[in-house]
């Protein structure tokens, strides 16, 4: 279970990079990924009317 903070960020991180790893090159950064929170976590927008912020 994801209980901490640090670990919950920690997961969202590698959720975020694993599209910009030289093995898959989807996209150049997390928030250009399409079905990705990342662009979320950056700019706060939810274009999919469905994010939560980890923290709340």
């Amino acid at each position: 279970m994801l209980e901490t903070t640090p670990t919950k960020a920690g997961k969202l991180d590698y959720i975020h990079n694993n599209r910009v790893q030289y093995k898959w090159q989807l996209v150049r950064y997390p928030e250009d990924y399409k079905y990705s929170s990342a662009r979320f976590y950056e700019t706060g927008m939810d274009e999919f009317g469905l994010l939560t912020h980890y923290d709340d």
